[in-house]
This record gives C-alpha cells, structure tokens and sequence, in this order.
C-alpha cells in the first residue's frame, strides 16, 4: 500500500484493492476495527471515481464488506444501513437474480436476524433464496444456507 500511494495518485482504484485485501487480512485477524477502517478509505475510493460502472460495481463490495464487519462487530443499525443502501445500488444495474445480490439479501438479512427483527429477516431470506435458485444450481451451498436460515427462524 504504501509504495502504491507513492507512485499512484491517492484515489486510484489499484490503492483500493490493496487497501481491501489488507482489511480481510486484519478482519481474519480479528481487528474488526481497522478492517472497517480500511474499508471505508477503499469506499471513498470508488465513490471519488464514480459514475464509471467499475467503480460503482467496487463500491457495492466494499459496502457489502463494511456491512459484515459492522454486523459482525454488533453494530446493527449501522450494517443495515450500509447493506440497504448497498442492495439499492446494485438494483441500479445488476440483472435482479445476480448472485451479489443474493449475497447482499443474505447479509441484510442475517443482520436483521440477529437485530431480532425476525419478519425482515424471513423476507430478506426468501428473496435471497429466489435470486440464488435461479442463479445457482440447486445443491450449491449458498442455496442450502438460505434453506437452513429459513428453517431455523
């Protein structure tokens, strides 16, 4: 990262990416903290080189990825908030059964879950199932999860 910021210019989307693997290396490591950190540099990145639609499909991982650290540190509104305005974005110009999406209903769903808030949850579940039934064979393990959220709600 450091060598990055020196010979590139600050918002370059390489910096991003650096600053993003670097997150999940510290998320691993259990310092959620400076994971989220990170992540939020990565998401001013993007969002200073929008409208591109790279920068914009960038965007919606790194808010995905914020939105798990959040809810993993127990920060739920926040997460929620994060992944909503994530899923709006991706709405915006992925087809609606794209697997990111289904992975964005899961998050915002597992969130809303453990926020107790447990009729979200069972429709964000079952949106989720319907975008990775169609986008994904049936015996794939993302398909299988949404079942078992369902089942154990």
């Amino acid at each position: 990262v450091a060598i990055a910021t020196h010979s590139l210019p600050y918002n370059h989307p390489h910096i991003a990416v650096y600053l993003s693997q670097l997150a999940s290396c510290h998320r691993s490591n259990g310092n959620l903290e400076t994971a989220i950190g990170l992540q939020e540099q990565c998401a001013a990145i993007h969002r200073s080189n929008l409208p591109s639609r790279s920068s914009l499909r960038e965007l919606c991982t790194t808010l995905n990825n914020l939105g798990f650290y959040y809810s993993q540190q127990g920060r739920l509104h926040k997460a929620i908030e994060i992944l909503e305005d994530c899923l709006m974005a991706q709405r915006s110009f992925l087809p609606q059964n794209h697997p990111s999406i289904g992975t964005t209903l899961w998050n915002l769903g597992q969130a809303c879950e453990e926020g107790d808030d447990v009729v979200k949850a069972t429709e964000l579940y079952r949106e989720c199932f319907s975008v990775r039934e169609n986008s994904l064979p049936a015996t794939h393990p993302d398909v299988i999860s949404v079942l078992w959220a369902l089942a154990g709600i």
